[in-house]
């Protein structure tokens, strides 16, 4: 927080932010902001981002979330990163939801997660913090959005309020808070760009996990050309399911993209240094290693990558795989139209078995047996026309793979 210092004016609570761009805060040079989607264990790979823009030193003067966004939100506000990490390098499901006690609680509640967050949130840090803290919920049974930036949440009720703002009902039940009943903000406000713009955000960082919510496609048009959003290529797991280690994975997904998103590394699935990857087929070199199952881990120069991909291939070729295996031996014998008519088979192998299959048919192209000497084609057109139509990506990537000696 040693940039220019930039003023946040208090806000106020209210039904929805306003929408009339008369009644929005300026943007103040300077003012970045922070915005966390819901997405359950997803919320892990925002704590990856998180940790990138520390060390890329891009101070945040406004955060902002819903759901598990609103809980990131909270250790950003308070600057607990240390604490943070080493959270979600522990959680578990049963440490998120009371199934213990689901008959008399009529559904699952918080009671757990709430006893390990009051050790972690200290909710007068971030009172106290120069960030803009706010969460989004909604009342139930109205399904009214309530947005409240901190100085809006009652003394004593912020940990409350949070939870109202990560109540993905009917997976859990409504949080009661004196009486009211609160949902996930995810129903009405899954990702609060708007928040950002209402108190002036000249940057703002949007941090998508891509699950179940409502997205307020006009606010992020409104926002568009002063945000950097981030999301994953890669599944980042079931939202419900708490795991340490998928945690730990998809951290590591998170700081990659963000560094990939500010120009540090390239690359889409996977992660390059500056310069090492041809840009106009690094999403056909990605293509092929996503095939062969690269480790989207680790950055990657162009030498290490080519040997990977080698390796990985190599290993498949030699298994005796079954798809592989009848592909030989059964589709080389298809016309077109059963080609075609058989499309539900085919998807169902494996895409190295498909990339495998015609590379091999490619360079037996190249290089046709001989017989008395004389060069012996198998009439190539069905197959040919329907790896053109059916089969684009997986030809592009065999070829990448024979132009660059890896099969």
């Amino acid at each position: 927080m040693s940039e220019p210092k930039v003023k946040i004016k208090p806000g106020s609570r209210k039904i929805r932010p306003p929408k009339d761009p008369d009644k929005m805060m300026a943007p103040i040079p300077g003012c970045t902001a922070l915005v966390l989607s819901g997405g359950g264990s997803r919320g892990a790979y925002q704590v990856g981002v998180w940790r990138a823009l520390r060390e890329l030193n891009i101070p945040i003067h406004i955060a902002v979330g819903t759901s598990i966004g609103a809980i990131n939100a909270a250790a950003v506000a308070q600057d607990a990163y240390k604490d943070a990490e080493a959270l979600w390098n522990q959680l578990e499901t049963d440490m998120v939801f009371d199934y213990a006690h689901v008959v008399e609680n009529k559904g699952v509640k918080f009671t757990t997660i709430k006893d390990i967050l009051g050790q972690n949130l200290d909710e007068q840090k971030i009172r106290n913090s120069d960030v803009a803290f706010g969460i989004v919920t909604v009342k139930f049974p109205s399904m009214d959005p309530l947005y409240m930036w901190k100085e809006d949440i009652p003394e004593g009720e912020m940990l409350d309020y949070i939870l109202a703002s990560s109540a993905c009902f009917p997976a859990v039940t409504p949080y009661e808070i004196h009486d009211e009943k609160f949902l996930d903000g995810a129903f009405y406000d899954y990702m609060p760009i708007s928040m950002a713009l209402e108190k002036g955000a000249d940057r703002i960082i949007a941090v998508n996990l891509q699950a179940a919510g409502k997205v307020r496609e006009e606010d992020l048009a409104t926002a568009k050309d002063r945000t950097t959003l981030i999301q994953c290529y890669w599944d980042l797991g079931s939202f419900l399911i708490f795991d340490a280690d998928n945690a730990r994975h998809i951290m590591r997904l998170g700081y990659l993209d963000t560094l990939k998103a500010f120009g540090i590394l390239e690359g889409f699935r996977y992660s390059f240094g500056k310069d090492q990857m041809d840009l106009r087929t690094i999403r056909t070199a990605e293509y092929a290693a996503f095939a062969f199952g690269l480790d989207p881990e680790i950055i990657y120069t162009k030498d290490v990558f080519f040997d990977r991909v080698r390796i990985a291939v190599d290993q498949y070729v030699n298994s005796e795989d079954s798809d592989l295996e009848e592909l030989r031996k059964g589709f080389k014998k298809l016309s077109f139209l059963q080609i075609e008519k058989s499309m539900e088979r085919i998807r169902r192998f494996s895409r190295r078995a498909v990339i495998t299959y015609i590379a091999d048919f490619l360079k037996q192209q190249e290089s046709p047996p001989t017989q008395g000497g004389k060069k012996i084609k198998e009439p190539p057109a069905p197959i040919r026309k329907a790896l053109e139509k059916i089969f684009i990506r997986d030809l592009a990537a065999a070829n990448w793979l024979i132009k660059n000696k890896l099969i």
